[in-house]
């Protein structure tokens, strides 16, 4: 029940437009892409509530100019009711073009349109709780596929080991293609990996001298590992690193120099277990790269596409891990370091393509530690169900 004097929607309006005061104030204290963003959202909100309550207005005004067109000009107290009935009939005029041909009461019309208004926005609050119920399947489903990738450790019986002691597996590599002693040697390798007795390193120095002999002549070709960057086996290799290039920002002549910052947290990761998004500083490994890529954001300057915040001399500065880290922590940002060679700076490049590697790249952290996280909670639920 409306309580008399209050609009809710004057209500409404008068709130957004204090949150639009102070999503302004905050952009002017701490001028970023995530404030602004914020700053656009609270003025269309503002917006659509003006909107509304101007709509509102004009219908409630149509209705009273219709009340008035219909009432019944009542004469004096001396004319019939038979007069007055005509006068109402003479009074009435035809609805306007587009309106409903059935009349009714302008409060009856106000009623009906109130009731369709909240009608609507149950319809609308059930269609959000239903794609928020589907937001939270999608996230199970996931969370389910991550889990059944993890591989299972499957448990050998006594039996089974004895059957490969007795028939050791050598199916797969045809011992005409290697020297009868190292094939002899590889049997009773593979036998002794299958007992489980033996650590690696016990298997090294037992099996020494047949390695030395023949791991030369036939050391793999395929040499694909040896070329593939640390940062792809553990992303916080940089912090042992002797020096790193830092990139900074100016955005014109009366401006301090800034840290040139990207927010780096994947959407990919569900989002019962996504982290709250963060900017990350950005350096580079390769002096090389760094040049190429203030060379390149200083060559996009003018280009229409490019973010204001990225808009501006674009410099690089040399520094140690450990003070980079400490950098990054004063204004709680997190650090991307990208490793040498790692992206392609070619001066016909698209900068769109160069940025959105770099932020793939800095979300390889998050991703690293959400597989960590998985497989801590799968190896607990095998855990607890060994327990029972």
């Amino acid at each position: 029940m409306l309580v008399e004097g209050f609009d809710p929607d004057e209500e409404l309006l008068k709130h957004s437009a204090r949150v639009l005061k102070a999503a302004e104030q905050m952009y002017q204290e701490n001028p970023s892409e995530r404030n602004r963003r914020h700053v656009d959202a609270a003025m269309d909100e503002t917006r659509r509530l003006s909107g509304r309550l101007r709509q509102r207005k004009e219908a409630e005004a149509r209705a009273e100019a219709w009340k008035e067109r219909v009432r019944v000009k009542r004469a004096g107290e001396a004319r019939t009711s038979m007069a007055s009935a005509a006068a109402v009939d003479d009074d009435k005029k035809p609805p306007l073009a587009g309106s409903s041909a059935k009349w009714m009461s302008a409060d009856a019309r106000l009623r009906e349109l109130l009731e369709e208004r909240v009608a609507e926005r149950s319809i609308a609050k059930e269609e959000e709780e239903e794609e928020k119920k589907e937001d939270r399947d999608d996230e199970e489903e996931a969370m389910k596929s991550v889990i059944d990738d993890v591989p299972h450790v499957e448990v050998v019986s006594e039996a089974a080991l004895e059957e490969t002691k007795e028939e050791p597996r050598m199916k797969d590599t045809p011992s005409e293609e290697y020297p009868p002693e190292l094939v002899e040697a590889m049997k009773r390798m593979e036998a002794d990996i299958a007992t489980g007795k033996f650590s690696e390193e016990a298997l090294f120095e037992k099996y020494k001298d047949v390695l030395d002999k023949f791991g030369e002549e036939f050391d793999p070709e395929d040499d694909e590992d040896e070329d593939e960057h640390p940062q792809l086996l553990d992303p916080y290799w940089w912090r042992n690193s002797r020096a790193l290039h830092l990139i900074t920002i100016t955005r014109d002549a009366d401006s301090v120099t800034q840290l040139f910052a990207l927010q780096m947290v994947p959407d990919s990761i569900p989002a019962r277990a996504r982290p709250e998004d963060k900017y990350h500083v950005v350096a580079f490994e390769s002096r090389s790269d760094a040049e190429k890529f203030c060379f390149l954001m200083q060559s996009k300057r003018s280009d229409p596409e490019l973010d204001e915040d990225l808009r501006g001399l674009v410099s690089m500065k040399g520094i140690g891990p450990k003070e980079l880290q400490r950098v990054a922590d004063d204004v709680d940002y997190g650090v991307t370091v990208v490793g040498a060679g790692r992206i392609d700076l070619s001066p016909n490049r698209s900068h769109v393509d160069v940025l959105n590697h770099v932020v793939h790249i800095g979300g390889e952290a998050y991703l690293w530690e959400f597989a960590r996280q998985v497989k801590r909670d799968f190896d607990d639920e095998v855990a607890r169900e060994e327990d029972k």
